[in-house]
């Protein structure tokens, strides 16, 4: 059974973060606030606790692989996440994705101004 979206949903993009438990690393959904935002709370096994330390990881497929990246700024996590999932769906509807630095402050206009060149 595939787990990952089909070509007619929106691409699924998972924030995962990579904890200690019972001293084995291992990655777990992140939980995220009602505002949108990561406090270090995971989902082990139903409950939701909280763990400091790890990094945190966005995931997806690309075909019938499963991409991960670490995101080491966890303030950053939730718009990648969004941005990983638009530019998923940009590219199943065969829009081709500006070159623009995603780090970069003016990257939003950068991907504006490359996708008014394409018309």
């Amino acid at each position: 059974m595939k787990r990952h979206a089909s070509n007619t949903q929106t691409p699924r993009v998972n924030i995962l973060k990579k904890i200690k438990v019972d001293g084995a690393w291992k990655l777990l959904p992140a939980v995220l606030e009602p505002n949108g935002r990561l406090k270090d709370k995971v989902r082990i096994g139903g409950t939701v606790e909280i763990h400091s330390e790890g990094t945190y990881y966005i995931e997806w497929w690309e075909e019938s692989k499963r991409k991960r990246e670490a995101i080491p700024d966890r303030s950053r996590v939730p718009d990648l996440a969004n941005r990983k999932a638009l530019a998923l769906a940009a590219a199943r509807a065969g829009l081709e994705i500006g070159s623009a630095v995603v780090g970069s402050k003016n990257s939003s206009a950068r991907s504006g101004v490359n996708l008014l060149q394409r018309f």
